[in-house]
């Protein structure tokens, strides 16, 4: 699908989208007068909603500096959607500092497993997932349970990188790749089998491939926002499903995703003898939750895992291929494979000391990459008040959504070169430090991401294992100019990226919609 195509069928999606969003989430109180409302005052507030509605949709990042720029911290996105937009870093960590007590989560999540992977009312209502999945969750993604699971990623890696060499041989010196598809299959098979094992597309068990399992979950996660917005959720009837193409097929893929992870699940979870799937597995059928709801609650497992981590790491490569800091970042990786007795471990990886330059560039990625965005309920009935900011911010009425969004050139006018990527910004003890404020890609507070430091390791490892086993370069020859994007370093250089996908706004890491044409040359004095 071409750029232009996308922008034509977002925009219908997104009114679609829209409508489902009024007939939902509308649900507040009256809004705040002392915070501005987005929308031309010349015009019903309505128009406003539906313009900010599109834009957030179209061109996320100037939509949210167009906010942050003309009313301040915070904005109101007027009837129907009634939503506060928090755009101030400073205000953001307000937000993610609050305990639940005052901003609650529950609520948006329970919704989420409702519209979009299809768990039973009955089940989260019960408080079942909230008081036993999700604790079992954040207990098996703590640091001390994380060995095994790194140690299968690095090792469906290794082979796959294996295969790329293989290719190069067999071409002579060199072999061309699609940079992004090699990277998020290397890094999806990785993932699976992290969390879920070698054998989660066994033919004792499964009717799936691993290749119809990645096609499933693409399609799936295609339909995700639509999902989110209700739409399947009896907002729109199922007959009418064909009608909206992407829709359909999120539906259809969502079903045979859950009845895959169900007979994986009735099978005795083959190819996983510990971690936590299995724990989470254990729980759900010790509840007797039945085969289809434990196969919904392992879809939900199974899209966190895999729906930013690979495209997390073709922006990374994107952009560590074509840095003038390159040398530098290949010179810390040899040291490091020299000098360490395990240099894939997750105690290594993870290390906040170890391979300092590559974590700045990693963190660096991120900050550039992902737009995140964190939603909160107000629960006191007094509103919230912001904290530790240093200008005032008008207090948020109760039962207002919130949303922080946690995205780029938010601060523009503070620092000037961050739109620029600069691989060494969060390098050393200081540049950590300032990680934790500018980097939001995980989100924060109680909505952050327990997987982030499986992740990282991830990230790291496989980067490593690239970058020392092969030289990159990008095919500009091979790129079309309307359907690129820009990547300007630090310093003036500049390199070439295909243009991210439309129509996810704050879902994380940005999807990369092209194709990104390379050639692939075994480094020289890799094995």
């Amino acid at each position: 699908m071409t750029w232009s195509q996308q922008e034509l069928l977002y925009i219908g999606s997104a009114l679609l989208a829209f409508a489902a969003w009024f007939s939902l989430r509308s649900r507040s109180s009256a809004p705040s007068s002392a915070v501005p409302s987005y929308g031309p005052r010349y015009l019903p507030s309505f128009v406003g909603s539906i313009l900010a509605a599109y834009r957030l949709g179209t061109d996320e990042e100037n939509f949210l500096l167009d906010c942050h720029t003309r009313y301040g911290p915070i904005t109101y996105l007027p009837w129907p959607l009634c939503q506060y937009l928090v755009t101030d870093g400073a205000a953001i960590q307000s937000i993610y500092n609050t305990p639940s007590k005052s901003l609650v989560f529950s609520p948006i999540r329970n919704d989420m497993n409702y519209t979009v992977f299809n768990i039973a009312p009955a089940i989260f209502s019960s408080r079942f997932i909230e008081e036993r999945i999700f604790p079992a969750h954040a207990k098996g993604l703590a640091r001390g349970q994380l060995a095994t699971p790194l140690e299968r990623f690095v090792t469906s890696v290794e082979g796959r990188v294996a295969a790329l060499g293989e290719k190069v041989e067999k071409a002579g010196t060199s072999a061309e790749i699609e940079l992004v598809d090699v990277v998020n299959e290397m890094v999806f098979e990785g993932a699976s089998d992290a969390l879920f094992g070698t054998e989660l597309c066994s033919p004792s068990h499964s009717d799936l491939t691993r290749a119809q399992l990645r096609e499933a979950f693409i399609d799936f996660d295609a339909s995700f926002p639509l999902l989110a917005s209700g739409l399947a959720a009896g907002l729109l009837p199922a007959s009418l499903h064909r009608f909206w193409p992407k829709l359909d097929k999120g539906v259809k893929a969502r079903g045979v995703l859950i009845e895959h992870f169900a007979k994986w699940a009735r099978a005795g979870l083959p190819g996983l003898e510990e971690g936590v799937t299995k724990d989470i597995v254990e729980i759900g059928m010790n509840a007797q939750v039945g085969d289809e709801e434990m196969g919904k609650i392992l879809l939900g497992s199974f899209w966190a895992l895999q729906a930013n981590a690979p495209f997390a790491a073709v922006h990374h490569l994107l952009y560590l291929t074509q840095t003038p800091l390159l040398p530098s970042i290949l010179k810390e990786m040899d040291e490091h494979l020299s000098t360490t007795s395990e240099p894939y471990s997750f105690a290594t990886l993870s290390s906040s000391t170890t391979l300092p330059l590559l974590t700045s560039t990693l963190y660096e990625t991120l900050r550039l990459s992902a737009s995140s965005f964190s939603i909160r309920l107000v629960k006191d009935r007094e509103g919230y008040v912001f904290t530790n900011t240093p200008h005032a911010i008008p207090p948020i009425p109760y039962h207002s959504r919130i949303i922080c969004c946690a995205t780029r050139l938010l601060d523009v006018e503070e620092d000037e070169d961050s739109a620029e990527w600069d691989g060494e910004r969060f390098e050393g003890e200081e540049g950590r430090r300032k990680a934790l404020k500018e980097v939001r890609a995980f989100g924060g507070g109680i909505s952050v991401c327990e997987g982030r430091q499986l992740a990282m390791a991830k990230l790291k490892a496989v980067s490593i294992m690239l970058l020392t086993t092969f030289s990159f370069s990008p095919i500009l020859s091979r790129y079309n100019p309307k359907e690129t994007r820009e990547l300007r370093f630090k310093g003036g250089k500049k390199g070439v990226s295909p243009k991210t996908l439309l129509g996810r706004a704050g879902m994380g890491v940005r999807q990369v919609a092209m194709k990104a044409p390379y050639t692939l040359e075994k480094r020289s004095g890799s094995a």
